[in-house]
């Protein structure tokens, strides 16, 4: 395993790291793809971050970050790095004054905790009849009983499909987040209906078997594309990246997945949902 690798082997989160609602950002700080802390990140870094490990559109990856920052985000003053590099004598010489006093400026930063998306309200991310977070409480991490729900309920269906392997299949995930959403004892406003089902949008995008993604046609004996087990229990349940993610033709997609994307495939699933099943 090469250095790089090494630095974003999985490590579940110690009690003092910060973590969110969302498996997909707590997924990249337990790897270590943004500070294993989850906490001060800054925009441009989570955005070029969801770029490169789920391989969205650099224009999907913004909007879903800076809605994070506008809602949860924090700014700071802090000193300028510079501090650090003019610990030594020599170096302070070698740079002229006015570089010197600029370094002592603080500077205004726009950060991140994970944890703070975790705040409820009205115009916040956090919301009701979450996948496998529970309702009406701060959550940074998945609940054991929704996750078992969520992979029983995809085992039980995907046998009544002709599904290749044990899986959630695209109507099903639209059941379940319709399930999910009714059981709130809280009616969803009209934005958390709106994020919520994104977020099943994307877990579409992200997870779903692409094995026959290539076949144009298919007949009425054809197998049924799915989510694997696998697949949710590692990501939403253990908050890490599927086995096989970097391998070539493995789970990450391999087109980029755009806005127009994420916006048709939830579309899609509010159609399943209007449409009664």
């Amino acid at each position: 395993m090469s250095p790089l690798q090494m630095n974003n082997v999985f490590h579940y989160p110690t009690t003092s790291d910060s973590r969110s609602p969302c498996p997909a950002l707590n997924t990249l700080a337990n790897h270590g793809y943004i500070r294993r802390s989850g906490t001060q990140i800054t925009l441009f870094v989570l955005t070029r971050t969801l770029v490169h490990v789920y391989n969205v559109s650099f224009l999907l990856a913004f909007i879903l970050a800076f809605t994070g920052f506008i809602t949860c985000g924090t700014f700071r003053f802090e000193v300028d790095q510079m501090n650090d590099y003019l610990g030594s004598s020599t170096r302070r010489k070698s740079l002229s004054v006015f570089p010197r006093l600029l370094s002592c400026v603080p500077r205004l930063r726009w950060t991140l905790d994970l944890a703070d998306l975790s705040k409820r309200g009205p115009l916040c991310i956090a919301h009701n009849g979450s996948l496998v977070h529970p309702d009406s409480v701060s959550s940074s991490a998945p609940d054991p009983t929704l996750v078992k729900e969520l992979l029983h309920y995809a085992n039980l269906t995907s046998a009544c499909e002709n599904a290749p392997i044990p899986g959630l299949s695209l109507v099903n995930l639209a059941r379940f987040h319709s399930q999910r959403v009714a059981s709130s004892e809280t009616p969803l406003n009209k934005l958390h209906k709106h994020i919520s089902r994104s977020e099943s949008a994307l877990l579409w995008a992200l997870m779903h078997d692409r094995a026959e993604e290539d076949e144009k046609l298919r007949d009425e004996d054809s197998e049924v594309p799915v989510i694997p087990l696998s697949r949710l229990e590692q990501w939403l349940g253990q908050e890490r990246l599927p086995d096989g993610w970097w391998d070539e033709g493995g789970v990450r997609p391999v087109k980029t997945v755009g806005l127009r994307d994420a916006r048709r495939q939830s579309n899609v699933i509010q159609a399943l949902i209007d449409g009664h099943f």
